[in-house]
């Protein structure tokens, strides 16, 4: 369970997210040591600060941003995640770079949905 992946299950309700984590619960935690207890506290951490961060979960020595892309309904439809060496994203950079992911997750939602896909014209067989 990386940042990326982080930042959807934080963003999904309770009833969805115990669906979600009965069935990955067990390997989360045989794979990475990662306890019911602490994934509880990083949902509420990244719910509260509205971006998901970690370090060493599931790499020693990296660090990880993320966001959730939502639909028109709030509802999240991917994510968008950065994952460096802690000595590249500090606990000091974690801000800047929550804030340079959200804007991320701003354009693709207005592309998205605001503007819609842009296509181009379309290309038959060479």
């Amino acid at each position: 369970m990386g940042a990326a992946g982080l930042a959807i299950l934080a963003a999904i309700e309770q009833p969805e997210r115990d669906d979600v984590l009965s069935d990955v619960l067990g390997p989360v935690e045989l794979d990475w040591g990662i306890t019911p207890q602490t994934l509880d506290e990083l949902v509420a951490q990244t719910r509260r600060q509205g971006f998901s961060h970690i370090e060493n979960q599931i790499t020693p020595g990296v660090a990880g941003v993320g966001m959730p892309v939502r639909d028109l309904f709030g509802q999240p439809i991917g994510s968008v995640g950065v994952a460096a060496p802690i000595s590249r994203m500090p606990t000091a950079r974690v801000r800047d770079v929550a804030d340079a992911v959200g804007r991320a997750v701003g354009h693709i939602q207005n592309r998205l949905f605001v503007n819609g896909p842009r296509v181009g014209p379309s290309r038959g067989p060479s």
